[in-house]
């Protein structure tokens, strides 16, 4: 079946309605989540450094996160992310919807990086709501935003990078290969070195694209001492950021690489990328044999394809050196997977579209999904507000002890409890509210585990959960003289 131009348009002349998909899509999965009560632990600390430093607790480096943990400083990653968010702070008062805003905001901003990048690559804007779509579709992107996590800022950085060079390819070379290398510091900045493998793509251009030696030398040259060349002036010209980043790579870096084992074996990261892409890679499989079906369709653009795939893959290999994995470590690198599956199926996505086109029904079922898909989100947006969809056992009893700690306060926790970095988070972003194991008993209120022996002259005033208690200094009764 041969492409039609005039079917095509027509497939396209509502194209406003794939889009409006797109977002039926993003309410279904993140509406359970998204203003739900509770947060992923990294999440919550990120939101709670942000925070501080949107308050004047903490500097650029020097990030704070309380008093009795993370001390003396916040060094577990590099501080952009949480400076960016805590502009959101400062604009928008404490609030536990801001880093959610910020978050949403985040995600569209990389969705337009995405549809950019695609109208670049393959002068075809129309089409873009494609490789949106399967990059939603990927398990843990949604969640990722949901929870607030560093690989959010840092994509929009890394997205940048690929944008900067690929200009750098048609136009300017020396100005935008500059900004490339100043993306991928700024990658580097918001959650370090996994953030930098876009220094590769001179080579994946070299390799794939069959690029000049000499072009591929020369903008490898630029690229790398662009992107070096900023950290070494943070390091030479600026004692915080010495300090800062010397203290990062010796005990996040190195001791990552070193000591941290999280997975059994190194390759579990790619075990995980087949798990994560199920979702997308069923949408191209139904669509490409849809196309083989109707035409044979043969004409699949290999080239920028595969070019996007090594991308993608010289994101996630490196992780492999560390035993320390997480599955939304591979978030960064997912755009790129999105957008190299979009343009290998663009052939198949146009037979398909030009087909289904041509039925009556299809533009009214299209319309109807996405009026149910954004209704139905909604609702579970709405009747989830504020529940508790994670940490369900922790949750009631911990709001019902803000009734009773004085906001912006200290208390006393069980020494057992001293690494417990939940507790600590929760009630840090929460309430601003310290715990203390070293001074427990110090204190008026204190934080028990069950297994803890009640300490003389306190009484229990709150079960938090079966392994978890409040407890209050009880009243000295004076003696009456009579």
């Amino acid at each position: 079946m041969p492409l039609k131009p005039k079917l095509l348009q027509k497939a396209l002349a509502g194209n406003g309605a794939y889009y409006l998909s797109i977002l039926g899509v993003l309410f279904l999965l993140f509406s359970v989540r998204l203003f739900s009560d509770g947060m992923f632990l990294d999440g919550l600390i990120y939101a709670t450094v942000s925070r501080n430093m949107g308050e004047g607790l903490g500097t650029f480096w020097s990030p704070y996160f309380s008093s009795s943990l993370f001390l003396p400083e916040f060094h577990e990653h590099p501080p952009l992310a949480f400076w960016l968010q805590s502009l959101c702070f400062r604009l928008l008062g404490d609030s536990l919807l801001v880093e959610r805003i910020y978050s949403v905001v985040v995600l569209f901003i990389a969705a337009f990086q995405i549809h950019s990048i695609w109208k670049r690559l393959t002068k075809q804007p129309g089409f873009s709501f494609f490789p949106i779509l399967l990059w939603i579709l990927f398990r843990g992107v949604t969640w990722a935003y949901a929870n607030n996590l560093l690989e959010n800022s840092m994509t929009l950085f890394v997205l940048a990078s690929f944008q900067c060079y690929l200009i750098s390819r048609e136009k300017h070379r020396l100005p935008w290969l500059v900004l490339t290398g100043l993306s991928i510091t700024l990658a580097f900045l918001t959650k370090g070195p996994t953030g930098m493998f876009t220094l590769v793509l001179p080579g994946i251009y070299w390799m794939v694209n069959r690029d000049k030696f000499v072009r591929f030398a020369g903008d490898q040259l630029i690229l790398i001492t662009s992107a070096i060349v900023p950290i070494l002036l943070l390091l030479f010209l600026s004692p915080d950021a010495k300090h800062f980043l010397s203290i990062y790579f010796q005990a996040q870096v190195k001791g990552s690489v070193a000591h941290v084992v999280t997975v059994s074996h190194r390759w579990f990261i790619l075990t995980k990328l087949l798990e994560i892409a199920l979702p997308p890679l069923a949408v191209c499989a139904i669509i490409a044999a849809h196309a083989k079906r109707i035409s044979g369709v043969s004409n699949y653009q290999w080239k920028p394809a595969v070019t996007l795939l090594v991308i993608s893959l010289s994101g996630i290999l490196p992780i492999t050196i560390s035993m320390k994995q997480r599955a939304f470590y591979l978030n960064c690198a997912l755009p790129f997977l999105a957008l190299g599956l979009a343009i290998l199926l663009l052939p198949a996505l146009q037979v398909t579209l030009q087909s289904i086109s041509q039925s009556k029904w299809w533009s009214r079922g299209i319309y109807i999904f996405n009026a149910v898909s954004i209704t139905i989100g909604v609702w579970i947006m709405v009747s989830t507000w504020g529940q508790a969809t994670r940490d369900e056992e922790f949750l009631p009893g911990f709001h019902q002890s803000l009734k009773l700690i004085p906001p912006n306060s200290e208390i006393g926790l069980s020494p057992s409890l001293e690494r417990n970095a939940l507790i600590h988070a929760y009630y840090a972003r929460y309430g601003k509210i310290t715990l203390d194991a070293a001074g427990m008993l110090t204190h008026r209120m204190i934080l028990l585990d069950s297994s803890r022996e009640i300490p003389d002259g306190y009484r229990k005033v709150l079960v938090i959960t079966p392994h978890l208690s409040l407890y209050s200094k009880t009243p000295v009764k004076k003696e009456n003289p009579h």
